[in-house]
């Protein structure tokens, strides 16, 4: 028998008594070098963003974000995946006026947000390249600004009461716009698996619930996402024998 062979070769022949506790203190480190098995993954990714918000005075345009995510749960035909995202979404406006005496002219809105998405990719089978992403992600609008040119009156000096109009360039808060969302995505991917990382190209489609304005109603964030992701894989210390 092989466990014979063994404890002969490794034990002394006035020590074969204790083969049994010999072979037992063995087995964590035979399990534990049985496979390669992956404990957690983390991904980066970069993005390109186009919007397609249905604002009829508007044109939408291509914004780009950055992530982090990290695999939480790995089953046979599924991961489960909490992440960060920082994206910014762009549109352009020629015109816009508020009141009668400032206007804007030569737009470009930046939505920037902070993302937390929680995802689940779904694979056909354990070796299959491509797979499907649903996902749910609570997103915040940071520092978002629209930057143009703004036309505004001010008052002469030695004039009292007469005001001349003057161009302003710079960045200008967004006004009334909805500083929460909660936006719903759906992705396609292909996944190119290597021994250490991955390399993963995903298109989504995402589309937000609530208004984009506090004061407007059907006017809501909608973007298509095409990122590409690097997956590092980290495995259990112990190798295969």
């Amino acid at each position: 028998m092989l466990y014979r062979k063994i404890t002969a070769l490794l034990l002394p022949k006035d020590q074969c008594c204790m083969a049994p506790y010999f072979i037992i203190t063995l087995i964590p480190f035979i399990c534990l070098a049985q496979g390669k098995e992956i404990r957690f993954s983390y991904e980066l990714g970069l993005s390109l963003n186009r919007a397609f918000i249905n604002d009829q005075y508007a044109t939408n345009s291509i914004g780009y974000g950055g992530s982090f995510y990290l695999s939480i749960l790995r089953l046979p035909h599924s991961t489960f995946i909490l992440g960060l995202e920082l994206n910014s979404v762009k549109m352009k406006h020629d015109y816009l006026s508020e009141g009668h005496f400032v206007n804007y002219r030569n737009l470009c809105y930046n939505f920037n947000s902070l993302s937390l998405p929680a995802i689940i990719r779904i694979y056909p089978n354990s070796n299959s390249w491509l797979f499907a992403e649903l996902g749910i992600s609570p997103e915040f609008s940071i520092l978002s600004y629209m930057k143009g040119i703004e036309n505004h009156p001010i008052p002469k000096p030695d004039m009292p009461g007469v005001y001349t109009f003057v161009d302003q360039t710079g960045k200008f808060p967004i006004a009334e716009l909805n500083k929460f969302d909660l936006i719903p995505s759906y992705g396609l991917g292909l996944k190119w698996p290597h021994e250490r990382i991955d390399y993963i190209l995903l298109a989504e489609w995402r589309h937000g619930l609530f208004n984009l304005y506090t004061n407007t109603k059907d006017i809501k964030m909608k973007y298509f996402n095409v990122s590409i992701r690097a997956s590092i894989k980290k495995y259990n210390k112990m190798g295969t024998i």
